[in-house]
């Protein structure tokens, strides 16, 4: 699979990834010396949460490499021609309520603040559409009706 990235967005998605390489590294260093002072306390204590934690980095990472190892970099388009697209800005009525929303790439979206991940529910719902067109998706949580109103480059 392929995953698509600007540019900037994959520099965001590498310093997330050395962030967690950093964690995940912090955490092996002390986790002897998490178990030496348990033993030395006399405490009897599980250190399974450690080691659960240090799978779960591990798992994080493992997914975000295979993402970074697929990644495509690309520029969003300056022109859309009246289709919704990865990198655009589009408008579109919601069970008769409007909303924008930006299509955006890997590690831009923000979901609360209008960007959603081309490949999320909603924008695989978009993706292809025409301005005027009216659908119906199932997304996780409802039904919706959805009109396009207008689509825009991203800036």
């Amino acid at each position: 699979m392929t995953y698509y990235f600007t540019k900037k967005g994959f520099e965001q998605y590498n310093f997330k990834i050395k962030k967690l390489e950093n964690d995940l590294q912090m955490l092996i260093d002390n986790s002897h010396y998490i178990s030496d002072d348990i033993i030395i306390s006399g405490f009897s204590f599980d250190s399974d949460p450690i080691k659960d934690e240090i799978n779960n980095i591990e798992e994080i990472l493992k997914r975000n490499y295979e993402k970074r190892n697929n990644a495509r970099i690309i520029e969003y388009p300056k022109n859309v021609d009246g289709r919704v697209v990865l990198g655009c800005k589009v408008n579109i009525l919601f069970n008769n309520s409007e909303k924008n929303y930006d299509i955006v790439a890997y590690s831009e979206d923000d979901p609360f603040n209008g960007k959603i991940l081309y490949n999320s529910p909603m924008g695989k719902s978009l993706i292809g559409k025409k301005i005027n067109e009216v659908f119906e998706v199932n997304l996780p949580k409802e039904k919706a009706k959805i009109k396009i109103i207008n689509i825009l480059p991203l800036k």
